[in-house]
């Protein structure tokens, strides 16, 4: 066998009992120094393998869009259906997003999902005090800018996003990657 990695060959496992099929990839290597050796990954070990490989700066921004996509979307429907002052829609967008953030934060950028499940509810609300912090100075920013500065609407509401994202980037990687 030559030396290096053969192709991926895809394995299909079932599981009657639990009804499961889980599809792993088995790499075979062989090198000088031994026998080939079998090296088995999920996929789920694939996508972590690959997702490390992406900066978690730039993971933080891609699972913050995808915050931001969904709290903008209920900001709207407040301010549409609720008939609700665009500081108060903010606020409550806020606080109902965060959780949703802290799963996909958990998920995409921390990538530390069965550790945090042991700790569910002590990170979750260690991620709310942080982010209640950052709810009350962006719902002033929002309102000054809107007020006082008579910026449109939009317009705050993206400045004070992204003021608000600088800050949260550093307090929730502080609790997310605690022990």
């Amino acid at each position: 066998m030559p030396l290096g990695i053969t192709p991926e060959k895809r394995v299909i496992e079932q599981y009657p009992n639990e009804g499961l099929k889980v599809i792993m990839s088995s790499v075979v290597r062989c090198d000088s120094f031994g026998p080939p050796h079998i090296t088995t990954q999920s996929n789920k070990q694939r996508v972590d393998r690959f997702m490390e490989t992406i900066p978690k700066a730039l993971r933080f921004q891609i699972s913050g869009l995808i915050g931001t996509v969904l709290f903008y979307v209920l900001y709207r429907v407040i301010i549409e259906i609720g008939h609700l002052r665009p500081t108060l829609s903010w606020f409550i967008s806020y606080f109902v997003s965060t959780w949703w953030q802290f799963e996909l934060h958990s998920r995409l950028v921390f990538l530390n999902w069965k550790q945090i499940q042991m700790n569910y509810f002590k990170k979750l609300s260690e991620v709310y005090a942080l982010y209640a912090l950052s709810m009350v100075l962006s719902t002033v920013l929002h309102a000054v800018i809107l007020t006082v500065l008579h910026f449109p609407e939009t317009l705050s509401w993206v400045l004070t996003l992204v003021g608000t994202g600088i800050l949260n980037y550093f307090t929730v990687s502080s609790v997310m990657e605690q022990s």
